[in-house]
């Protein structure tokens, strides 16, 4: 394994696709789940982290409702219904982190994965 390869999360590899992000939210149970694999993203998607790791501040009462509220509006967003301007600016950046679009975009237009360019945009970026 080269030394380039081996500083990315092992959850994102050169074949990963759009679709391993939203298998990952759909599948997290509970905050710390989401927490956890939101944060084997982290280099990639800083924004989605910034909301994952605010959840966990919140006292347990608060915790729960915030957390309902994402998993009724990610429900939605799956049955393609709108949440509203006050959850998408709440929620959006954990559904579609903005480098994760970016590297969505990219990916389209080089006819590549989206972890090829994840990858390549981090090293570029350098």
């Amino acid at each position: 394994m080269t030394e380039n390869v081996r500083r990315y999360p092992p959850v994102v590899t050169y074949v990963t696709t759009e679709k391993d992000w939203s298998r990952g939210l759909d599948a997290a149970e509970t905050p710390e789940q989401l927490v956890a694999y939101v944060g084997s993203w982290a280099p990639f998607v800083p924004d989605a982290a910034a909301i994952a790791m605010g959840l966990m501040v919140l006292a347990p009462p608060q915790r729960q409702r915030a957390w309902m509220a994402w998993r009724t509006g990610l429900a939605r967003e799956r049955e393609r219904k709108p949440n509203g301007k006050p959850w998408m600016k709440r929620w959006g950046p954990l559904l579609i982190p903005e480098k994760l679009l970016d590297a969505s975009l990219l990916a389209r237009a080089a006819h590549v994965p989206l972890g090829t360019a994840l990858i390549r945009m981090s090293e570029v970026q350098k």
